[in-house]
């Protein structure tokens, strides 16, 4: 017969045991380094890579509770559509596969398809872009790529154009907090987009379009003025 196994409880109070785990994680967070030890200088040149994505980041976190009221129209349509939407799948990747809900100070595009249309991020790269800017970095995986362009006379003068597979359930937002934003619709060979300006120039303008026919989310981050940008995104092809 074997014997039964016993654990730490069976030897030890429970307070005991609280106890004795807060010796060890008082001894663990003793044995780190002081925050001023852990002290690491980046280089300008990284800083200025990574201020656009930090700008776009920010833009664009997922909002998990929105309390602005949505545009009338879009929101009439939205509710009147739910009832049917919710129980058919079918019809509701038939109807449309992405919505987007204005509020006063931010912008959330909802996404709907239940499969991406292609296996594999393809290539694609613009065509064009203004004179004295060269492609810096780019940074992918496989749903998501970001290309970081920076003007050679001046570093700090970037634009980032990244593009990802959309699915069903994701959510993008653009959120300009207290600042001014215009909102302009526009076409890009033939795909609708949204071209989002910054009226006093202190945060990144914005213009996102959507090729349904690929499932694939383009946008295009940077200081850019709106016929700069578009003239860019009209010249993106694939490249692979």
């Amino acid at each position: 017969m074997n014997p039964t196994p016993h654990s730490a409880a069976d030897y030890f109070s429970e307070h005991e045991l609280r106890e004795a785990a807060r010796i060890v994680a008082e001894a663990m967070l003793d044995s780190l380094p002081a925050p001023e030890a852990c002290h690491h200088d980046v280089s300008p040149g990284f800083l200025s890579k990574m201020a656009p994505l930090l700008a776009r980041a920010k833009r664009r976190e997922t909002a998990r509770r929105w309390t602005r009221r949505a545009a009338a129209a879009l929101l009439a349509l939205v509710i009147g559509a739910t009832s049917w939407l919710a129980v058919d799948t079918q019809a509701r990747a038939a109807f449309f596969s992405w919505v987007r809900e204005v509020y006063e100070n931010s912008v959330v595009y909802r996404f709907f398809n239940d499969t991406s249309v292609v296996d594999q991020l393809p290539d694609y790269r613009p065509s064009w872009v203004p004179d004295g800017y060269v492609q810096t970095d780019v940074i992918e995986d496989d749903t998501v790529h970001s290309i970081i362009y920076e003007n050679i006379a001046n570093p700090d003068d970037s634009f980032v154009f990244d593009y990802q597979l959309y699915f069903d359930s994701m959510n993008l937002s653009l959120q300009w907090e207290d600042h001014e934003c215009e909102i302009l619709e526009l076409q890009i060979n033939g795909k609708t987009a949204h071209f989002y300006r910054s009226l006093d120039g202190s945060i990144t303008n914005d213009l996102i379009w959507v090729d349904e026919n690929t499932t694939i989310l383009f946008t295009l981050t940077g200081y850019l003025e709106q016929d700069v940008m578009l003239h860019i995104a009209e010249s993106v092809i694939l490249v692979n």
